[in-house]
């Protein structure tokens, strides 16, 4: 009659199994784990690196729009500067025919030469702003190459340094988040070995489970602290 009890109780192979089979079943945990944080990292250290060339792209943009606005705004300023020095030679001029020259007495050459220098000079102040001219006289140009160029400023990114500065910035962060995917893919190793390890070493398989664990949870920290940065 006790034949046909049917048999509860595992045997010893069983119990034996039991242990190296939870091991294995947290080994393939701990792998999918790190797979899909290292797949996370790839995917944010990618990114990153693609602002980085943004900001680069940005930068170069900004560089190139200077550089024209400082052509652009030299030829302007120098053009204006052209005009005050006609105005300045004309109207001296005409000042030195009238200290010079007698009304009474000036020949019509005389008068011809005083009213051309005049005209000239009246003509001349349309080709530069009075509000530039110095109480001196002078003609002051870097003002004027200051109003440009915040007039400029408006509307285009004249500043490359903050662009670049940001790329540098990412750049490094890439950088940092590439070095933990490394650590990562270390701790990837240290799991699968020790999956791959029979029970009978199980010293092995517990010290590189160890330090695959150690491993996976200084790489989440570290890209936690990166991203946080």
């Amino acid at each position: 009659m006790s034949e046909n009890i049917p048999p509860f109780l595992p045997d010893d192979n069983e119990i034996s199994s039991a242990p190296s089979s939870t091991f294995e079943t947290t080994m393939a945990i701990l792998i999918a784990i790190v797979t899909i944080a290292g797949a996370l990292v790839a995917w944010r250290a990618a990114i990153i690196d693609a602002e980085a060339g943004d900001a680069d792209f940005a930068g170069l943009t900004a560089t190139i729009n200077a550089a024209r606005t400082k052509i652009t705004n030299t030829n302007t300023v120098y053009e204006h500067y052209r005009g005050y020095t006609v105005y300045t030679r004309n109207r001296e001029l005409q000042y030195l025919l009238e200290d010079t020259v007698d009304p009474d007495q000036a020949s019509d050459l005389n008068v011809r030469e005083w009213a051309v220098s005049a005209q000239i000079a009246d003509d001349s102040q349309e080709l530069f702003s009075r509000r530039f001219l110095n109480e001196d006289g002078s003609y002051n140009l870097k003002r004027e190459f200051g109003e440009t160029w915040a007039e400029a400023g408006q509307s285009l990114d004249l500043d490359p340094a903050p662009h670049f500065a940001q790329a540098d910035s990412y750049r490094s962060k890439s950088s940092t988040l590439i070095m933990v995917f490394i650590v990562q893919a270390l701790a990837l190793l240290f799991f699968t070995i020790a999956e791959g390890l029979s029970a009978a070493r199980s010293g092995w398989r517990y010290s590189l489970a160890l330090l695959g664990l150690a491993a996976l949870i200084f790489s989440v920290a570290a890209a936690i602290l990166v991203e946080l940065g």
